[in-house]
């Protein structure tokens, strides 16, 4: 178990690594990736804050971070790094 948990967490290790790289690169399919994996993220920290009330400062912080995320990437000047792309 153990040794599946590292290879999986290798893989994703290796996953975010090249969604940065090609976000670096401006490459707008990084970017709708990333934009729906924040989305996602945002989803389940409301979620958890309302379900699981003892991990709402938690759930908080990562919803705002994700939140922050998205608006950063979606700026006008993101939108012209991501349109010369």
């Amino acid at each position: 178990m153990t040794i599946a948990a590292g290879i999986v967490s290798l893989i994703i290790g290796i996953v975010t690594f090249l969604i940065g790289f090609f976000l670096l690169r401006g490459s707008r399919a990084a970017r709708i990736i990333t934009t729906i994996v924040l989305i996602l993220s945002v989803v389940n920290s409301l979620y958890t804050m309302f379900t699981l009330p003892a991990q709402l400062w938690s759930a908080l912080f990562s919803g705002l971070f994700a939140l922050l995320g998205l608006i950063f990437l979606w700026t006008k000047r993101a939108s012209t790094y991501f349109a010369r792309g």
